[in-house]
């Protein structure tokens, strides 16, 4: 018997004998479609910051939706990866930033 896919289920999955692809989660409830916010379409951009080296943070622009990512820039000073996250945030949300577009 597998285990359930969900991140933190140990249930079983119920086997069942129909055609098409077995089942992975053990109940609808599991299934990332089912939970809070998994239709969400909404892009949002991530800076991270990277280990410490001899000129200070290197910083990584992330832009996101749902579990994908796309790496928008790398190995980046904070000064440039807060001005690439700023612009890419106007230009997704234009209306919801306070500039002159």
């Amino acid at each position: 018997m597998t285990t359930c896919a969900a991140p933190g289920c140990d249930n079983p999955v119920p086997r069942t004998h129909r055609r098409g692809r077995p089942a992975i989660y053990c109940t609808p409830d599991c299934r990332p479609s089912r939970q809070p916010g998994a239709g969400n379409n909404t892009l949002t951009v991530d800076m991270i910051a990277e280990e410490q080296t001899g000129r200070g943070r290197n910083w990584t622009v992330t832009l996101r939706r749902g579990r994908h990512a796309v790496i928008i820039g790398q190995d980046l000073g904070h000064f440039a990866a807060t001005l690439l996250a700023q612009q890419l945030r106007q230009l997704l949300h234009p209306r919801q930033q306070g500039g002159h577009g």
